[in-house]
């Protein structure tokens, strides 16, 4: 149950910080193609770095 509650809490601020980062490139007139590579990007660097954080919190260390 708590790793259910950690993925949601995880989805709902990469959710934020990706519309506050798209505000920002928008800002600066990159085009819809760059937002969605550096989207993608900052999604699968955050998949990775949560998948890491559980695996630590399961082993204990």
């Amino acid at each position: 149950m708590k790793k259910i509650i950690g993925y949601a809490l995880v989805l709902t601020v990469i959710t934020f910080f990706h519309a506050g980062v798209i505000t920002l490139f928008a800002h600066f007139g990159l085009d819809d193609y760059m937002q969605g590579v550096v989207s993608a990007a900052i999604g699968y660097m955050a998949i990775q770095m949560t998948d890491e954080y559980f695996k630590d919190k399961n082993n204990g260390k």
